[in-house]
């Protein structure tokens, strides 16, 4: 018998079995074409052919079914003519009548199967590489990333138990390396968990054929291929799930069914695998998984985690060891990714925007098919809705295409047979809701048109992975998006501004973000044991710390054994010897404070935390047990050498902090035995310092708050050592990070803490009005650090969010009652602030009353406001809120004359401030060509100061400041705020009344220094709403285009604010004193909370 011609044989099941509702199986041989010897068949009207394989055996080809089965393997391929056969549509449905598969339902039987395949796979793997001429491969293999991953994760296993993470870029080979090391490892069974049953699927299918390894030569080809078990349905119970483990050598589940079992089987899963893989591990920090998987870790059995994207879009750290991670860009220069074109446009209206990028797309598939290219296009919106509608859009221009849609809510053979016509290209455009799936692999998905843009980093790498992949025959990807479309996260602007090459962003974006998730995998894998059971990651610190000099060489975080015992450990101590950080966790049991009884107790856990800074030779504790300062550890460490930090040394951290407020203040009696401690709380504190200072009392704690470094910050310290603030460290190293800034201002002998607290802010209880001109009244506190949309005002039935309200004091001066006014464009309230006894009240003057609601709760504004009072600030820069009045005790300098510039206003009527008058009709604005806005404006136009990029009319009710001048320059980036102010007569002259409100303003404005990214969308809002109402832009230079190109490269520049106040109906030559003051003490607020200079403008 000649074998001279070549037969495809499909590949056939060897049987399936069912436990719990779940199947397994095994193939017999995998898809093979191979050289036969070919002979005609006739018997008893069956007409065929006979194969001759080269081991001997016989298989009978048949063109319809039939019963005979003389060789004990009948393959049919229907309406046949010859063998061998040709016609792919005959390849693709042919299958096997016999022999039938078996159904095994005997365990011992399966058992026995998964064993010998198992044994099979024993010096039957060979670490072979592929070889590659550009796309061309020359000598089948391993790529060099699954090489890589191999070899990195066999070496973690010899060495340690510790939780791996194997860091892979989509396409090139995560599965593949999931296969060898089934293969070359031969574990006793591998559970692998995936986050969707699309890819639960695919991967058995991958596991099922040992994917591409055997037929390229990675593993011997007589192998028996694994038994594959897909965990479709959660198990009863633990005998049903040990049952199925034990008969696979392979089991692959959701999350989602692992998930809903019980306990109970969760553990026996975990006893019964000896491994566990977790695919597409970006999803491990969710609680489902991240506890699953520290079953395995307790049972010091190997985990590996394999991601595309190691970390989040809510920053959790993935947990274990980075063991291995390809890079990007290598994955770039050795082809496995194709190159990415991006076509951006740019539209606000999103209507408009998504036929732009549907014509767009379908432009790009029509040239990549005249180009030759099998290329499909998929349209990406993030719900269901936005789906059908995109799916008309793409209806209406390409039927030729006939587009499909995939979602959620789509029946499953719906969706597996939309999929199907988009494999056979009976469509070639496909509508989806977010994406076809993690682990959806088809290299032909060339083109993402992405009507709705994903916004974290971590998601979009793992979605245009999906585009990327290469493949023989295949073109580049393109991508079109929405540039406009700004609600991404930060670290995604770059990769969606206009003309942005993603081939150089993206990969600097997954290398950026990589490299942050690898420092803190360091960090933490720098501890020499993982603690079962409390993942390091997950331990956010509170900021507390007790300092103490040491003189010693080095530190022994080893001798604290002697003092512990390991039954009152729930933790046992775990060292990072590069960072010098000594972690343990304590139990203990204490008597229940509500009760006598010795049968009940609580149990009490503390987590102590050690760090030696040899630089500063300063050791720092710190310790939810605040029973003590720990000195006994300390000098345990330090061999005895240690000094605790007391006393007045400690309030040192207070050093550096603008605005100093202190709101408690502890004092020890050290004469008086009738009472030995108090605490001053509020308005209380100015009598506690005063009394401290002259009659035997001494400090012995304090909390405060005020600025450092242009940030809010809260600061604590008691006599006895510790320092604290009401912070929470995202992770264990930024504790460390605080712990050398506090450290520096402790050792640092310059610094009196007199003098800090000589000028601490004390709060004063006020029964009556002060004396001084309120110049702004401003939100509580409480309002600015809700989401802005949160809070809404409503003044005669007229609503906005408060923000877009107007608070405006009324009355300038120091002896009429203070009022102020709450306006929505035309629609006004005002109200007087009343003080009774040791309590304010906010009375409305007039028969329209404001109220404030959220979506849980409605007040009328003086209702609200007794809860949570607005802030009022005064002349000299005080502050009042509730009945307390803060006033800083600083020396007033009266502001520098040579910072005033003089300007011309000739043809300017003073009286008139704004550029924009309300028409009669309501939807027209009439402009004021001889205002003092429109003649600021002017001046910027031409270049005043700089040559500005944006120049914005901000002017209205909740405005900013008046004009907004934007400008990119070098590593800086200006942002300058115009507050304008009309003159209360036509002459100039020095009138005091003219400043009160504008410095105000100014003092207000300053706010926006910590919230620039704010800014930006603020003005994006105000720019819409304009054009909504009157259509009359607010950009006098600029656009919205280019404030958004600003915003993202305002990321990487330094930030300079300045404030400048404009006001014409001052005369530089007659500035009085009291003018002055009034500017200085603007001017010291301004710098003194955020560093931001102020100009006056003058006549």
């Amino acid at each position: 018998m000649l074998f001279t011609e070549n037969v495809f044989l499909p590949s056939r099941l060897r049987f399936t079995s069912k436990i719990a509702n779940n199947t397994l199986g095994q193939i017999e041989f995998l898809d093979s074409s191979e050289a036969v010897g070919i002979e005609g068949y006739k018997f008893r009207g069956v007409k065929g052919w006979v194969i001759h394989r080269k081991n001997g055996d016989r298989i009978l080809v048949v063109p319809k079914p039939t019963a005979v089965n003389p060789y004990g393997s009948v393959l049919l391929v229907p309406g046949i003519t010859r063998v061998p056969y040709m016609d792919n549509d005959g390849i693709q449905k042919a299958r096997w009548l016999y022999p039938k598969v078996r159904t095994i339902t005997d365990i011992d039987e399966l058992v026995s199967i998964s064993q010998k395949a198992r044994d099979s796979w024993a010096n039957a793997f060979s670490f072979k590489s592929e070889e590659r001429n550009g796309d061309e491969i020359i000598k089948p293999g391993m790529r060099a990333p699954q090489l890589g991953a191999l070899y990195a994760s066999l070496a973690h296993w010899i060495v340690t138990s510790e939780i791996g993470t194997v860091v892979m870029p989509t396409g090139t080979g995560k599965t593949e390396t999931m296969l060898a090391l089934l293969a070359c490892e031969r574990p006793k069974c591998l559970f692998v968990v995936v986050p969707t049953s699309a890819l639960r699927d695919q991967i058995c299918k991958k596991f099922l054929t040992f994917g591409v390894l055997r037929k390229s030569g990675v593993i011997n080809s007589e192998v028996d291929l694994p038994v594959v078990g897909k965990v479709e349905h959660q198990f009863n119970n633990s005998d049903d799930a040990i049952q199925f483990l034990r008969s696979c050598n392979v089991a692959i589940a959701t999350m989602a069914v692992v998930g809903g079992c019980s306990e109970e089987v969760q553990r026996a899963i975990a006893s019964e695998c000896s491994h566990v893989f977790i695919d597409e591990a970006h999803h491990v920090s969710a609680n489902t998984w991240n506890s699953f998987r520290e079953l395995f870790h307790e049972q010091k059995k190997p985990v590996l985690q394999f991601t595309a994207t190691p970390f989040r879009r809510d920053g959790k750290h993935l947990g274990g060891k980075s063991i291995f991670t390809y890079p990007l860009r290598k994955a770039q220069e050795e082809k496995y990714f194709t190159p990415i074109t991006f076509v951006s446009i740019w539209e606000y209206n999103r209507d408009t925007a998504d036929l732009a990028i549907a014509k767009r797309g379908i432009q790009a598939l029509e040239e990549d098919i005249k180009a030759g290219h099998d290329h499909i296009l998929m349209a990406r919106t993030d719900n269901i809705e936005r789906a059908k509608q995109i799916y008309s859009i793409y209806s209406a221009l390409a039927p030729e295409f006939n587009p499909l849609i995939v979602h959620s809510n789509l029946p499953a053979n719906e969706q597996t047979n939309a999929i199907d016509k988009l494999r056979s290209r009976q469509s070639r455009v496909i509508v989806c809701v977010d994406m076809l799936g993690e682990g959806f692999d088809l290299p032909q998905l060339k083109i993402a048109a992405l009507h709705d843009i994903h916004k974290s980093l971590a998601v979009t790498i793992q979605f245009i992975g999906r585009f990327t992949r290469s493949a023989v025959g295949i073109g580049s990807a393109t991508v079109i998006a929405n540039a406009a479309d700004a609600e991404v996260e930060e670290a995604l602007e770059d990769l969606y501004s206009k003309d942005s090459d993603w081939n150089v962003v993206l990969r600097r974006l997954s290398e950026g973000a990589t490299s942050i998730q690898q420092r803190q995998s360091d960090f933490i894998q720098g501890f020499q044991n993982s603690p079962i059971g409390v993942p390091l990651q997950n331990i956010h610190p509170k900021m507390s710390l007790v300092a103490y000099k040491t003189t010693c060489d080095d530190w022994k975080p080893n001798a604290i054994w002697d003092l512990l015992k390991k039954e009152n450990l729930l933790v046992e101590p775990t060292l990072n010897p590069s960072e010098r950080v000594l972690l343990f966790i304590t139990k203990d049991n204490t008597q229940v404070t509500w009760g006598d009884t010795k049968s009940v107790f609580d149990l009490i856990h503390d987590l102590y935390l050690i760090h030696w800074d040899q630089e500063k030779s300063l050791l720092f504790i710190n310790s939810t047990n605040n029973n003590g300062n720990h000195a006994e550890l300390a000098k345990k460490i330090t061999n005895d050498d240690s000094t605790i930090i007391r006393g007045e040394h400690v309030y040192r951290a207070l050093y550096g902090i603008n605005r100093l407020i202190l709101s408690n203040l502890g004092l020890l009696h050290l004469i008086s035995r009738a009472t030995q401690f108090t605490m001053h709380v509020g308005t209380d504190i100015k009598e506690g310092l005063s009394r401290a200072s002259i009659s035997g009392r001494k400090k012995s704690n304090l909390f405060s708050r005020g600025y450092e470094n242009g940030e809010s910050v809260t600061i604590g310290a008691s006599h006895k050592g510790r320092i604290w603030s009401h912070k929470i460290a995202e992770d264990i190293s930024e504790w460390v990070e605080w712990c050398h800034h506090i450290g520096g201002k402790l050792l640092d002998e310059t610094i009196s803490t007199d003098k800090i607290l000589e000028h601490a802010i004390i709060p004063e209880e006020i029964q009556m009005r002060p004396p001084l001109v309120p110049l702004m009244i401003d939100w509580p506190p409480y309002f600015l650090e809700r989401n802005e949309e949160a809070i809404y005002v409503e003044v005669n039935k007229r609503a906005v969010p408060f923000y877009e309200a107007q608070l405006d004091i009324t009355t300038f001066n120091d002896t009429d009652p203070i009022r102020f006014r709450i306006s929505i464009e035309e629609e006004a309230a005002d109200y007087e602030i009343v003080f009774n006894g040791k309590n304010i009240e906010f009375h409305p003057i007039n028969k329209s009353t404001a109220f404030l609601y959220t979506s849980s709760k409605r007040a009328s504004l003086a209702e609200w406001f007794q809860d949570e009072s607005p802030i009022i600030r005064f002349e000299d820069t005080s502050i009042m809120e509730f009945n307390e009045l803060f006033q800083p005790k600083i020396e007033r300098v009266p502001y520098d004359t040579s910072k005033i510039a003089s300007w011309n206003w000739t043809g300017v009527d003073l009286s008139i401030e704004s550029q924009y008058k309300k028409h009669k009709n309501p939807t027209r604005l009439e402009r004021e060509e001889n205002s003092i806005q429109r003649h600021v404006i002017n001046q910027l136009i031409s270049g005043w100061k700089m040559d500005y990029d944006i120049i914005f009319d901000d002017d209205g009710k909740g405005e900013i400041s008046d004009i907004v001048a934007l400008k990119a320059h070098g590593d800086q980036f200006h942002v300058h705020l115009f507050h304008c102010k009309y003159s209360q007569s036509s002459d100039a002259g020095a009138r005091v009344g003219d400043f009160y409100e504008v410095c105000g303003q100014a003092q207000k404005s300053v706010y926006w220094r910590s919230r620039a990214k704010q800014l930006f969308d603020r003005l994006k809002l105000r720019e819409q709403m304009r054009l909504n109402m009157y259509g009359v832009s607010r950009f006098e230079k600029g656009s919205l285009q280019l404030l958004d190109e600003l915003r993202r490269r305002s990321r990487v520049l330094t930030p300079k604010f300045e404030i400048f106040i404009i006001q014409p109906g001052l005369l530089t030559t007659r500035v009085d004193g009291q003018i002055l003051d009034l500017l200085g003490a603007t001017e010291l607020y301004l710098t003194e909370t955020f560093a931001v200079p102020l100009t006056v403008i003058a006549s």
